[in-house]
């Protein structure tokens, strides 16, 4: 699954989790990197808080899906050479604001 699908993947969750999620994210601020800025960092007041409100809503799957499987961080294994992290959290930054701005404007997205 690449990073676009991803994304899509983590904004229908948070469609059925959150409704009205966009509405809440400052899409100038938004920061993969932060804990408190990144797209669950601004729902839940910290990543770990977000991450442990996905894993209580989808119950007895949970333990086999990470953030980064719903576009929400990057995946340990593109984090080993700090440019791959700056490039991969540039592009989720991106799709998420796709996502927002779809949302706001009541854009289908596919």
């Amino acid at each position: 699954m690449n990073l676009s699908e991803k994304v899509e993947r983590g904004a229908a969750l948070l469609d059925i989790m959150r409704p009205g999620w966009h509405d809440v994210i400052d899409k100038y601020t938004i920061d993969i990197k932060d804990p408190y800025l990144c797209i669950l960092g601004q729902l839940y007041g910290h990543y770990a808080n977000g991450l442990a409100a996905m894993w209580d809503f989808l119950g007895d799957e949970a333990y086999r899906t990470s953030g980064s499987d719903f576009g929400f961080s990057v995946s340990l294994s593109e984090q080993y050479i700090l440019s791959s992290v700056l490039s991969e959290c540039s592009r989720l930054k991106s799709f998420w604001i796709t996502q927002i701005d779809a949302r706001r404007t009541k854009v289908n997205v596919v």
